[in-house]
């Protein structure tokens, strides 16, 4: 959900050169705590925006004329080829309760991308300048947060069509409480470059409210304060004892040049080669003390958009949680790429395995817990550990049984407790070769009335290369192996296992393992 845009007056103009504004606007960053806010409607040139946590310098007024309807329908154009104006037979400007308590527009028919009856108004634009446009929005009735995927802006070269070559707003953002909203967005018009930027709003039917709208050429502000930022950070990790201690430090240097730069695409690239710096430096030192949380390497662990994109096997996603009930299942990813080494997995996640019987079971010590926590290596066997039981945790909140948790609602209060660890499930000793593939998931064979499980907050930690439990884990194979060759088994399968127990007794005596 877009955030207000924040304006940091100045007295600077487009025309002072570029490296004064640098040095004083990146100085009034590093010293205000806040920024003051304002309405699009008093941006103007030489002030300074921010957008989506990038700085921009206006070098316009604003290029959209009558943006807040003031004038009526001049120059608003519907959706068809031929971009007629606006009329009140399908849309309805009200007078009062805009931004400002000012007029605002209302499209009342429920119409397509080529309609008379949808907004289909475009402006021009140049070829390599970089641009800032921002809108309001509100429900007309709906209290609830929204998002409008059919009131998009797009950059185009025929602002009569209905095609949207470039999309840079993909949705309309709307927050609750029918309270106007600032949509925003921030772009080059390169690679490649397009005549106009088009806002194409469609499906109205009467239920949205827009109001102040504006364009304006800008430049891009070189991020000199999120630059200084990761320079401190890699000044903080750097210790000339670590390992690779020397290549980390020319990184830093090579980052240090940048901040002079008032180049924002050379600024960003200098960002991203010290971010993988710090990364590849965290990796080399990592260990079970000092690990490095590699959780944005799983897909969709914490099911933060209510979807279970990137896991097969996913049951019932909502709350920010998956759950299965009354269903065996088998939910889960694999990664690549990942470099070799050691890992820890957690999970937040809870078994119970019948209807709520008020823990008197768990209480007993007769439960039974079917699911487990799962990672299987392409290199190692596979690590599991069983879920805890629903009935581990007390909870009194809205949804409850007995006083345990009975809701996916409930779960998700618990799972957000800032003050807990409830239903924290952690899988150690988990072991990858280079090129080895790893398989994260969780499953259950069981099921009967009432079964349920409910999982959330999957975490990958990196413990780096201590293969030291690896090999104990090699060994308990090579015995379990020996055993099976004490036994009367066919002379090809005895040839078979007495070669894997000569190569594990040797792989588990190797300094690299």
């Amino acid at each position: 959900m877009n955030s207000p845009a924040n304006m940091i007056k100045t007295t600077d103009t487009p025309t002072r050169p570029i490296k004064q504004q640098l040095k004083r606007i990146t100085l009034t960053c590093l010293t205000l705590a806040c920024t003051l806010t304002a309405q699009v409607s008093a941006w103007k040139s030489g002030d300074t925006v921010s957008i989506n946590e990038k700085l921009y310098v206006l070098r316009s007024d604003n290029l959209i004329n009558n943006p807040g309807f003031e004038e009526g329908f001049t120059g608003w154009t519907d959706a068809t080829s031929s971009a007629a104006t606006l009329t009140s037979s399908k849309f309805t400007i009200h007078t009062t309760g805009g931004v400002n308590n000012s007029q605002y527009l209302v499209g009342n028919n429920n119409e397509d991308s080529k309609s008379s009856g949808s907004i289909g108004t475009g402006w021009s634009i140049t070829s390599g300048k970089t641009y800032v446009l921002a809108y309001y929005a509100k429900y007309q009735s709906t209290t609830t947060a929204g998002s409008e995927e059919f009131s998009k802006i797009s950059l185009t070269n025929y602002k009569t069509s209905n095609l949207e070559p470039k999309i840079v707003v993909n949705a309309t953002k709307i927050d609750a409480g029918n309270q106007w909203t600032l949509n925003t967005v921030g772009f080059t018009n390169s690679n490649p470059a397009y005549s106009y930027v088009v806002a194409r709003f469609r499906w109205l039917g009467g239920r949205l409210g827009f109001d102040q709208f504006a364009l304006h050429e800008a430049f891009e502000m070189p991020d000199i304060v999120g630059l200084q930022a990761l320079i401190t950070e890699a000044q903080t990790l750097y210790a000339d004892t670590t390992q690779g201690a020397a290549i980390f430090l020319a990184a830093i240097t090579e980052a240090q040049s940048f901040l002079t730069s008032e180049s924002s695409a050379d600024v960003t690239k200098a960002k991203t080669t010290l971010s993988q710096a710090i990364t590849a430096f965290k990796l080399l030192n990592a260990s079970s003390s000092q690990p490095v949380d590699l959780t944005a390497r799983l897909n969709n662990p914490g099911f933060d958009d209510n979807n279970a994109t990137g896991w097969s096997g996913a049951g019932t996603v909502g709350y920010h949680s998956v759950e299965f009930y009354q269903k065996t299942f088998n939910m889960y990813q694999t990664l690549a790429g990942l470099p070799a080494g050691k890992y820890r997995l957690q999970v937040r996640g809870f078994e119970r395995p019948k209807n709520n019987d008020g823990g008197a079971a768990y209480r007993a010590g007769t439960e039974t817990i079917y699911a487990t926590f799962y990672a299987k290596a392409s290199s190692f066997p596979e690590r599991n550990t069983a879920f805890p039981s629903l009935y581990k945790h007390r909870f009194t909140g809205t949804g409850q049984v007995n006083n345990y948790v009975n809701t996916m609602a409930g779960a998700e209060i618990m799972f957000n407790n800032p003050d807990s660890a409830y239903y924290v499930t952690t899988l150690t000793d988990i072991y990858l070769t280079d090129g080895a593939t790893l398989t994260v998931g969780a499953k259950s064979d069981f099921q009967q009335g009432g079964y349920w499980a409910l999982f959330d907050d999957f975490k990958l930690y990196y413990e780096g290369q201590d293969y030291s439990g690896a090999a104990t884990m090699v060994l308990a194979l090579v015995n379990q192996a020996k055993e099976l060759v004490s036994c009367h088994i066919q002379a090809s399968a005895f040839t078979t296992l007495s070669n894997a127990i000569a190569t594990g007794e040797q792989a588990a005596g190797a300094d690299s393992l």
